[in-house]
This record gives C-alpha cells, structure tokens and sequence, in this order.
C-alpha cells in the first residue's frame, strides 16, 4: 500500500503546486482532480484500494463528495456540526461572537433592521463569506448567493478588533501562527505574542472541533477573544509527517 495526496485543484497555487512539491520530493503519489458539480472521485480513473492512507486536501465542498463516496469516507475526518457557531457556543465562553443567535436567512433583515450585526453561516458551509453587515447590505448579499429562505445563520452584535492572528494547532499544540490584519487592515506578520499562544493552548485543552484546526484569535477591548476555529487537514502542516517505504 502507498499513500496518495488527492488535491483539490482548483487552488492551484495554493494547495496543487505545494503539495505536489512535497509530494514528489519525498516520492509520494498525489492526484488532482477539479471539484465541478458533476465531480465523482470513484470514476476518475484511480484504484484506491492500491493506497492507504488517502490524505485529502481540498474545499469543503470537495470533501463532502468524498465523504459521500464509499471507500473513501474513512479519510475524511470533517465533522461539519462540530463547527457550528452554536457548538462554539455552547463550549467556549472564550468565543468573540458568543453573544449570539440561530436565525434563519428569511428573517436576518428583519434582525438588522435596528442596527448592523455580524452574519455568518450556522456551520462551515462556505453558502457565503462571514460579515459586519445592515440590513440593506444583507439583502443584496442573500439575493447575489441565492440563499435558501431556511438556511440557518449565526448573528451576533458588532464588536471592535484591534488585531487578528491566525493559528495551526495539531492535537492541542500550536505548530504555527501569524499576525494577518491589524486596526482594520491586512498586515502580514510570522508569529504571534505569547499569550496569543497561551489561550489558544488553553483553548485546545478544553475543547477542539477536531484533531487539526485553524484558529483565528483577536485582540478587542475585552481582551483576546477566539473568533472562529476552521478545518485543517493533517497534510497542512505535512512537512512534520513521516511516510513508509513505497
């Protein structure tokens, strides 16, 4: 058996050319493949019984469709509930939007009518892209994505970010970690502060929605807050991992 990296490839420099470099350099097999609508990842030409493990890298998109697909479902360890807002919530205290509430698209203008919130998907679903909006701003937002009136969002009330950092974390330790938008803007910066790391360390020993997450952390008038955690596949941080002889 041979591991095999199966790459979303519609993030070319992002995630195919990265991957593919480690990829060859350590002379393991990675295939490509475009995740369109019509994508099946058991009819595109690959024995995936001659590889084990299967490290899948791509969109969410593209790993539902994995995890849809028989064999290769035991290779996808997103579990999406567990990156509900609401699971946050219900977790960690810690969390900058745990003010919030479930509000179906149907009704989120109407909870903006008295001033702008934050508006997200309820889940990691990517159906659109988390914001401070208005009412006026979230009505073209749902018209322009064609969201469906019964789709759950999370809205919380407006809060002031000084800065954001970013962090991997693998099994509860932090294995990476930059600064990327200060006083409202992007600003690129390696690294981050000691007691950045010292709550997302905290964090991780009181709850993790899985084994391999980002996890963006703020600074506001409140102290740091976690603003949301995200999926990371193992293969994100791979230059750790070690593989069998072929």
């Amino acid at each position: 058996m041979r591991p095999l990296f199966f790459v979303q490839n519609n993030f070319v420099e992002r995630l195919t050319i990265p991957v593919a470099r480690f990829s060859h350099a350590r002379g393991v097999s990675v295939q490509d493949r475009s995740c369109s609508s019509g994508f099946d990842p058991l009819a595109c030409g690959v024995d995936w019984s001659e590889h084990r493990p299967v490290l899948p890298y791509g969109s969410v998109q593209f790993m539902r469709k994995l995890k849809a697909a028989g064999p290769l479902s035991r290779y996808v360890h997103h579990e999406e509930v567990r990156f509900s807002a609401q699971a946050w919530q219900e977790q960690l205290p810690c969390m900058l939007n745990a003010q919030g509430w479930v509000v179906l698209v149907q009704d989120v203008a109407s909870t903006l009518a008295d001033a702008p919130a934050h508006v997200r998907p309820l889940q990691e679903d990517k159906a659109f892209t988390a914001a401070l909006l208005s009412a006026d701003q979230w009505q073209a937002l749902a018209q322009e994505r064609n969201l469906s009136p019964d789709l759950p969002c999370w809205v919380s009330p407006a809060k002031d970010i000084f800065s954001e950092w970013r962090l991997w974390l693998i099994g509860g330790a932090v294995v990476g970690a930059s600064r990327y938008r200060h006083a409202g803007a992007l600003a690129l910066e390696l690294g981050a502060p000691e007691d950045v790391r010292q709550l997302a360390r905290a964090v991780a020993a009181a709850w993790l929605p899985a084994l391999c997450v980002g996890m963006d952390v703020a600074l506001t008038p409140q102290g740091l807050k976690v603003v949301e955690m995200n999926y990371r596949p193992p293969d994100a941080c791979a230059s750790r991992w070690r593989f069998p002889a072929s």
